[in-house]
């Protein structure tokens, strides 16, 4: 487990991380950007998002943690 940190008010504006449909706007958003459809979920504590799941590879688990850190309100993504 890692954690990384990022600029809170940088970033795309995807709404509200407390909204129930975070999860579903956030893969919705990882579509956007070109990283396709992974097999992930996220859970949203405060500014802090937990991605869970499977990736191919590396290079696509950090994109995947780079696009959910450049979104307005998130502080921190564990991975």
């Amino acid at each position: 487990m890692s954690l990384f940190s990022f600029v809170k008010e940088a970033g795309d504006n995807v709404a509200g991380l407390s909204d129930s449909d975070f999860e579903a706007r956030l893969i919705k958003h990882i579509e956007g950007v070109g990283l396709g459809t992974p097999a992930i979920s996220a859970r949203v504590e405060g500014d802090k998002v937990a991605l869970r799941g499977e990736v191919n590879s590396l290079e696509e688990k950090e994109k995947l943690l780079l696009a959910t850190g450049n979104i307005q309100g998130v502080a921190s993504v564990e991975d």
